[in-house]
């Protein structure tokens, strides 16, 4: 079956098969993308507003079902919306048409795992290792450690695709989940997000890391890639 990829904008990504759409922190608009004919699903890792934005997601709550972080802010802003489902960390959910495993944030709210039509994505979500440049050597080394034991926990075989922080902001240390993530799981495509316009860095990590798993992203809601 075929899986197409979108890249929307920072965080936020389509993955569109046959019959769903699966969108995840998306921020902004969309109308021109969805198909009348598929089932809406999307996704909010949490509540910070590079991730999260109700102004979008308004319009959809009598069309769409929705898996969002467990948190207050998120919780009053779909109080009178029935089709949600509220995920925290270190949950497995079956309910849907596709497999949805939770992980840990290295900052907040979740990660997310899909496993739909055979193929398995991996959404970050805030989950980064975020070594600050002027955090003391202490911190970083607790950012790296916690970072670690939450990958390190992700248990499936291989993941299809990877979407994962370049951040611009860390400078130097910008590629680290990536690298992190190449070299710990078996991935058959990265996909970078959460560097907002800086469109350069993904053909930057490109050249950095070496590796013809990562996809550049040239535009905003710009396809991607496509699987069969």
């Amino acid at each position: 079956m075929t899986m197409k990829i979108w890249h929307l904008f920072h965080s936020g990504v389509l993955v569109e098969t046959e019959s769903v759409q699966l969108f995840f922190d998306v921020i902004t608009d969309i109308d021109t993308l969805i198909h009348p004919q598929k089932k809406l699903y999307f996704f909010v890792s949490h509540g910070h507003s590079d991730h999260f934005s109700m102004k979008i997601l308004k319009s959809f709550k009598d069309k769409a079902q929705f898996i969002l972080s467990d948190e207050a802010v998120i919780r009053e802003a779909f109080i009178d919306c029935d089709q949600t489902l509220f995920v925290k960390p270190n949950e497995v959910h079956e309910t849907l048409p596709f497999k949805i495993s939770t992980y840990d944030s290295t900052d907040l709210g979740v990660s997310f795992l899909i496993e739909l039509d055979q193929k398995t994505l991996f959404h970050s979500g805030d989950l980064n290792w975020w070594h600050w440049e002027n955090a003391t050597q202490e911190v970083q080394a607790d950012e790296a450690r916690q970072f670690k034991e939450i990958v390190d926990s992700i248990q499936v075989d291989h993941i299809d695709i990877a979407f994962i922080p370049v951040d611009p902001r860390l400078k130097d240390a910008y590629n680290l989940s990536a690298a992190y993530f190449l070299s710990e799981k078996h991935l058959n495509y990265l996909i970078p997000i959460h560097f907002n316009e800086d469109y350069e860095i993904t053909e930057r990590l490109y050249s950095d890391l070496k590796n013809d798993r990562i996809i550049q992203v040239k535009a905003k809601h710009t396809m991607v890639l496509t699987l069969e």
